[in-house]
């Protein structure tokens, strides 16, 4: 079985993550990471034998107007590297 698991950014997600990983991970399972080229997960995978793929994903809250316009740019992207990672 193959798991792909998809936390990017501060611990609150990633840190549950690693931890479900790990145990997917000792009952055989193979896992693999989708995050962000910024995200505290980098530097967390290290060692840890889970292939990372990266995203490039802002969030929104707190942006400017031209983030927001430029935002369905920005999922359109994300949506079909993801559908590389998967595929």
């Amino acid at each position: 079985m193959k798991v792909l698991i998809m936390a990017a950014g501060t611990g609150g997600h990633v840190f549950p993550a690693i931890s479900i990983a790990h145990e997917l991970m000792s009952r055989g399972v193979y896992v693999e990471w989708l995050g962000t080229p910024t995200g505290l997960e980098n530097d967390l995978l290290k060692g840890t034998g889970i292939p990372i793929h990266q995203v490039s994903v802002k969030g929104l809250r707190g942006s400017g107007f031209m983030r927001l316009l430029l935002a369905p740019i920005m999922l359109i992207r994300a949506f079909w590297c993801s559908l590389r990672v998967i595929g």
